[in-house]
């Protein structure tokens, strides 16, 4: 089992590496290397990872695989409310994940379902009802994950990297399943 702590102002440095390296790892060998860079430093700058933390609406969830937490975290998750494309707009108080990575190294072991869980917990203790995401289309291995969790394609919508526009899978459950 892992350990999930909530990230605060002191995991700065930790989030703004884990996320660029895991975001790399991953998707680096299907983009333009300078359009990767670039997307980094945008999206996953010391800068936008400080203004992530200071929004109330916007919250980060570490993995680790040890129970003292004393490690580098393997693993995160990042929750938005308030956060929204059209075919969500119509669910009922819904929270995002925008981003859930885990290390290469450290894939299938378990990581991707604690946060998933410590997410669910936060939504449910938070007052929201549906989960949502968006997912890669060519990313099968994450699609068949949030599907084992309940996640159901409602819609697509783009996504863009440098100059490539490719199509993601929005998908959404309720954050209570019957």
């Amino acid at each position: 089992m892992d350990n999930i702590r909530q990230a605060n102002w002191s995991d700065i440095d930790i989030l703004t590496d884990l996320s660029r390296r895991t975001f790399s790892d991953t998707f680096a060998s299907e983009y333009d290397p300078a359009d990767v860079r670039q997307y980094l430093e945008e999206t996953f700058s010391t800068v936008q990872i400080e203004d992530n933390l200071s929004r109330p609406e916007s919250i980060f969830f570490l993995a680790y695989n040890n129970p003292s937490l004393s490690h580098q975290p393997i693993g995160y998750a990042h929750l938005v409310g308030n956060s929204s494309v059209p075919i969500v707009e119509t669910v009922s108080k819904p929270v995002e994940l925008a981003q859930l990575f885990v290390e290469h190294r450290e894939l299938r072991k378990g990581h991707g379902s604690s946060l998933i869980q410590a997410c669910l917990n936060y939504a449910v203790e938070n007052g929201f009802e549906t989960l949502w995401l968006k997912v890669g289309e060519r990313n099968e291995r994450a699609q068949a994950f949030f599907n084992r969790w309940g996640f159901n394609q409602v819609g697509n919508c783009p996504f863009k990297l440098g100059l490539e526009t490719r199509n993601c899978c929005v998908l959404l459950r309720p954050v209570l399943l019957s």
